[in-house]
């Protein structure tokens, strides 16, 4: 159908049981404990229009990761109709429990001086939960990433005589004038449908692990409660928690230079660009010293322009080869050249015009070769995140009206899923640094705040006697401060340079692909305390967040070796000081009517915050925060709001009235 509307409904049925008691055994000892069994319907696509291969045709011809010229898996890859591509998840079970000792000792013994006779309480628990992740996820692996939900229609100019079929001959058509019958592809909504129709395309490919599991969270605490003379109550808690089989869509086409020896030509360009004085890297100038390079020579050609191509020539003397080889994968006639006809069974090449067979596997570089140059999606269930804190809180009421807490908590945040950027987070895109080690890329997660420090009051101004117009006037006032201090966000260091591999580019994600930076002669903790304030270069960028004399001095560099990963480092940005006030007035209207008044005065000194906040999703203030090593400068500080306050943290007030009947 041409320019059909294309609708997609999906579904899903979730259910379970559960129970939950609470027991008092003792008039100290109260327990609870329950237990909840969830069924996971799979989401699906309720009209039989989502389309993504089997996870055999995701990797096309091979069968397995980094294994170039063993072409085992399936040859003639499909993109199918598969509203429904993996299987719901009926085997959660999530029990709790839960306690609360209200010891009593003697208040003579040790204990009983400590606990304050029963003035003590002692919390713990544990617990088991299992949710759904959000449905643009599936989307991301369905409908976003695969073919079949659009069609192209077009119209081509030919020449003025043989006019090719489907095309109009160039200056035959005026404005106004009925055009002839349009072009489609696909032309009909007809599947399955090869990958190869799409190679060279820029078009993408997903599915769905069909043994995907929902994630699973383990929770625990720990807490002490301790009233101290004059109803002053401190409490300490440890939390902790960690995640696993948290959903990710990632890349599978990781670019390979090990295993077929394309870092070693590699490196033996960069002596050819050496012995041709820095001006190409080609290996037949006659230059002394040169070392041939048959996989480039048979891609660009020998003796072609390429090997003195500025944007190439840089490539090679930054050391990136993952870079290199994807300028060539990606490139259909460099890719053609290189692989030719595949052994007379790479169609996209032979519709092209290339007959003749070569050396090299149509996988050389990547796992599936009709996706050459762009991402082989999968969505499933690595990801994991841990948390552990330390929470310590204190209420006191000082009397006479006043009230006064503060709190403090200690905690560390580790993720494999540095991801919250507008455009990932949603869908959970997040390629591993390398698929040869997943392990690689645990990291502070963006949500890790290691120190933060409250404290709040509220004030009801006490008032007795005195006439009735001052009892109304002064009466039923209520003051509250907030003061917060915490740490900065944390951000990542990006080199900027793809020494070890490549991802595609395709997603429009920070950090798909980097090789990691260098530290001379600087330590990590170091580096930390280069983070502060400095002017800034001009009026358009006032300020900067790092000391730029470790970038521009070079402590601090790209990773420049071919085939090895630098060092993948977290900085925390300035520290953020924030007060927030906030006035009631409580107006008396009716017996059972009062009117409330109240002001809030948020960032009530107007004290500036700044951060790191990179120019991905619009420059918005995302959780992750990239900082890229070739950018100048490379830490621009923004001022932004790290509580999302409507006025991106300038002071702000705010004035409501309400009614309580």
């Amino acid at each position: 159908q041409v320019l059909g509307v294309m609708k997609q409904p999906e579904a899903q049925n979730v259910g379970g049981f559960y129970f939950q008691d609470s027991w008092r055994m003792t008039p100290h000892l109260a327990i609870n404990y329950g237990f909840r069994w969830q069924f996971s319907g799979a989401v699906h696509n309720t009209n039989d229009t989502y389309t993504n291969p089997t996870y055999a045709s995701l990797l096309g011809p091979s069968s397995a990761l980094f294994q170039p010229g063993t072409l085992t898996g399936v040859q003639n890859p499909q993109v199918s109709l598969r509203p429904t591509p993996y299987n719901g998840d009926k085997i959660q079970p999530s029990p709790n429990f839960g306690f609360a000792w209200n010891p009593s000792f003697s208040p003579d013994g040790f204990l009983g001086r400590i606990s304050g006779r029963s003035n003590l309480v002692i919390r713990g628990g544990a617990a088991i939960t299992h949710y759904d992740e959000g449905w643009t996820t599936f989307e991301q692996a369905t409908e976003y990433s695969n073919p079949g939900d659009t069609q192209d229609v077009f119209l081509n100019a030919g020449p003025a005589t043989n006019t090719p079929s489907g095309e109009f001959a160039a200056g035959s058509l005026s404005l106004g004038q009925t055009p002839p019958a349009l072009n489609s592809f696909p032309s009909t909504f007809n599947f399955p449908v090869p990958e190869s129709d799409f190679t060279f395309g820029n078009q993408p490919f997903a599915t769905v692990d069909p043994n995907i599991k929902s994630p699973t969270i383990e929770n625990w605490y720990f807490g002490l409660q301790r009233k101290f003379p004059g109803d002053t109550v401190v409490e300490v808690n440890y939390v902790g928690n960690h995640s696993y089989h948290m959903w990710m869509n990632f890349d599978l086409n990781e670019v390979n230079i090990f295993e077929n020896g394309f870092l070693t030509e590699f490196q033996n360009a960069q002596g050819n660009l050496a012995a041709n004085g820095g001006s190409s890297f080609a290996d037949n100038t006659g230059a002394a010293g040169l070392q041939t390079l048959p996989i480039m020579d048979q891609a660009f050609g020998v003796g072609s322009s390429q090997f003195s191509n500025g944007s190439l020539v840089g490539l090679v003397s930054s050391g990136q080869a993952g870079a290199l080889a994807y300028q060539i994968l990606s490139n259909s006639t460099y890719f053609c050249n290189l692989v030719g006809n595949g052994g007379g069974a790479f169609t996209p090449c032979i519709n092209s015009g290339y007959t003749s067979s070569t050396p090299y596997p149509i996988n050389i570089f990547q796992a599936n070769p009709y996706a050459t140059g762009v991402p082989i999606m999968l969505l499933s269930d690595p990801g994991s995140e841990s948390y552990n804190g330390l929470q310590a809180q204190v209420k006191h009421p000082a009397g006479h009206g006043l009230m006064l807490m503060a709190n403090y908590a200690y905690s560390h945040a580790f993720t494999n899923r540095y991801i919250g950027d507008y455009y990932t987070g949603d869908e959970a895109i997040g390629n591993f640094t390398t698929l040869r080690d997943r392990a690689i890329s645990r990291a502070p997660s963006p949500f890790d705040q290691r120190h933060t420090f409250r404290a709040y009051s509220i004030y009801n101004f006490p008032f007795q006697g005195g006439n009735r117009l001052m009892k109304e006037t002064v009466q039923g006032w209520t003051i509250s401060p907030i003061f917060t201090w915490q740490k900065g966000r944390n951000f990542k260091l990006l080199g900027g340079t793809n020494t070890y591999n490549y991802y595609s580019t395709y997603e429009n994600a920070p950090d798909l692909t980097d090789s990691g930076v260098v530290l001379n002669g600087i330590t990590v903790k170091q580096l930390q305390k280069a983070v502060g304030y400095y002017p800034g270069p001009n009026t358009t960028t006032p300020r900067l967040l790092m000391n730029p004399a470790v970038f521009n001095n070079g402590q601090v560099t790209a990773e420049a070796t071919p085939g090895k990963l630098g060092q993948f480092v977290y900085l925390t940005g300035p520290q953020y000081i924030n007060t927030d006030f906030a006035v009631t007035k409580v107006f008396p209207l009716l017996e059972h009517l009062k009117l409330n008044m109240q002001a809030e005065m948020l960032n009530l000194f107007n004290h500036p915050a700044w951060a790191v906040v990179d120019g991905y999703s619009g420059g918005t203030n995302n959780p992750a925060q990239y900082v890229n090593l070739q950018n100048s400068p490379v830490v621009p500080a923004t001022q932004t709001n790290p509580e999302y306050l409507g006025s991106n943290g300038a002071r702000d007030i705010q004035f409501r009235a309400q009614l309580v009947f």
